[in-house]
């Protein structure tokens, strides 16, 4: 049984300088003309957003990890975008500000900006008897919640699914 070969398609080389029309045809057979720079453009910053929107998800993950491996003096941790950074908020189940969990803070923030270069943040400690200051944020992605804190985090998860 003979089954039909799709044709391959051969490999295109746009060059970032040139000037030359192209033809692009989408997949619903809409067409359109760009320059070879722009399509050049185009597709490095597909590249470039796809490479992003993996590592930030892996960066995600190593923020929740690190907060479960530290549940005993975290409650909550929650990350809000600021102008040019990322918040790192970090709701403690302490009464007060932790000066050796702060240091705990630095070291994390520090492997984290070396591991992705991307990464700008400000890092935020609040106690857990101590919401207030959260109100300062207006949007709010909850990556860890022990669930069991009093400060609230379980309302926070539902405000920002809203």
């Amino acid at each position: 049984m003979n089954t039909p070969k799709m044709p391959s398609a051969a490999t295109q080389f746009y060059h970032f300088r040139s000037e030359q029309q192209i033809t692009v045809e989408s997949s619903d057979n809409d067409r359109f003309s760009v320059t070879e720079r722009e399509a050049a453009h185009a597709c490095r910053m597909d590249d470039n957003q796809k490479l992003f929107t993996r590592e930030f998800h892996d960066f995600l993950a190593d923020v929740r990890q690190w907060s479960q491996s530290h549940q005993e003096q975290i409650e909550s941790t929650m990350i809000s975008v600021g102008e040019g950074f990322l918040y790192l908020i970090f709701v403690t189940k302490f009464d007060d500000f932790d000066l050796d969990f702060n240091d705990l803070l630095i070291d994390f923030d520090a492997a984290m900006q070396e591991k992705y270069q991307w990464l700008r943040t400000e890092l935020w400690q609040i106690a857990g008897g101590r919401p207030k200051p959260l109100e300062y944020f207006t949007r709010l992605m909850v990556v860890y919640a022990d669930g069991i804190g009093t400060s609230g985090a379980g309302d926070l998860e539902r405000k920002v699914s809203e």
